[in-house]
């Protein structure tokens, strides 16, 4: 996320020596019977973004939770975020099965508020998950400082969008990270143009969405929606330009997550915001009316149904809510610490809670 305490103390150690899914193809063959919401799996380390393979297996981006190797102001390196896959069919909870593991996880102390894989999205039968950082934070760290493997593990994930098949083989097919990192150098004079900001040069992309002939990453720290194609080339296509009137003490938008419906695409911010791309360097501001009470405060999640129905993961306002093609939003459930959120066939919601935590769930919720 947008150089959070974690993420700028990565940063700040390193330097010198800190919520995605696809839309539904179709609509569940027959209503659902359990009102939830249910606990599908438990004990996920950190768990972030989630989205189901054409089988119906459901994958989850675990951030895990750091390691071993102390690199100051509390923060602690290590290779334990992983891709895990649970199956959904039988009994629940059900145990989540590691796929992909060693995968660079930084952490508090306690393995909490951790940052590694977040966004998570499937392609086909591909597995797409995006690892928050840039290569940049590490490039000059002290020999001895970090274990080497670990060192090798930050430098080689940091920011890039990686591809994993259900075997487990992982490679990296695009370094976001790496270019929004050096675009907010100067991106003032940039195309696209960005806002002064105190806390650049930054990069934390964080949110996936895959869809046919290519891949779009919010990024939480350069404000950034990116597309990554086939051959790997990643290009910035819009910056989010911050509006001012915020309820999270936020300076920029900080996006989270990608969504499409009704053949649109939707970008979410932690500042509670929903944004509609339209195809330019141009993004608008989506007019959402909440009934009176609680507001929406912050997006962690999005995703949608075959009806262009948006559904959102209020992260720090632990509530999931509905977004009607009008805009008009209703609350479907109270759910602790929502991140990731995936519309599954079956015509339930799941969604990723306690995603801080090391001690992390996935909900399921009827919509």
């Amino acid at each position: 996320m947008k150089r959070t305490p974690l993420v700028a103390a990565v940063a700040a150690a390193l330097l010198t020596v800190t919520i995605a899914a696809t839309p539904a193809s179709a609509k569940p063959a027959a209503p659902p019977i359990d009102p939830g919401p249910t606990v599908v799996a438990t004990g996920l380390l950190n768990p972030r973004g989630l989205d189901f393979a054409p089988n119906g297996t459901l994958y989850v981006a675990e951030a895990g939770s750091g390691g071993a190797t102390d690199i100051g102001g509390g923060t602690f390196i290590g290779t334990t975020s992983r891709i895990s896959a649970v199956d959904v069919t039988g009994a629940l909870p059900a145990p989540a099965k590691p796929i992909v593991t060693g995968l660079i996880s930084i952490a508090g102390q306690d393995g909490s508020a951790a940052t590694g894989a977040d966004g998570l999205s499937l392609q086909g039968g591909r597995i797409l998950a995006i690892m928050t950082g840039a290569h940049q934070f590490v490039d000059r760290v002290p020999p001895g400082a970090v274990p080497a493997d670990v060192l090798h593990a930050a430098t080689s994930q940091l920011g890039r969008l990686l591809q994993a098949n259900p075997s487990g083989h992982v490679r990296s097919i695009g370094d976001v990270g790496g270019l929004d990192f050096n675009y907010t150098l100067s991106c003032q004079t940039a195309t696209p143009p960005c806002d002064p900001n105190t806390d650049f040069p930054d990069a934390n992309p964080y949110g996936v969405l895959g869809l046919a002939g290519k891949t779009y990453v919010a990024d939480a720290g350069a404000n950034t929606l990116d597309v990554v194609r086939p051959n790997g080339s990643v290009q910035i296509l819009a910056y989010l330009h911050d509006p001012g009137v915020n309820i999270v003490p936020f300076n920029d938008e900080v996006p989270t997550c990608v969504a499409q419906a009704g053949g649109q695409l939707y970008v979410g911010t932690l500042n509670g915001r929903l944004w509609r791309y339209d195809g330019t360097s141009t993004l608008q501001q989506v007019t959402i009316s909440t009934p009176p009470g609680p507001p929406l405060v912050s997006i962690g999640g999005c995703t949608s149904d075959a009806a262009g129905n948006l559904y959102l993961s209020d992260q720090f306002g632990n509530d999931v809510w509905k977004v009607a093609p009008g805009g008009s939003a209703t609350i479907v459930n109270a759910i602790t610490d929502p991140s990731g959120i995936v519309f599954g066939a079956d015509g339930y919601l799941y969604v990723s809670a306690n995603s801080t935590t090391t001690n992390g769930q996935i909900m399921r919720l009827q919509p």
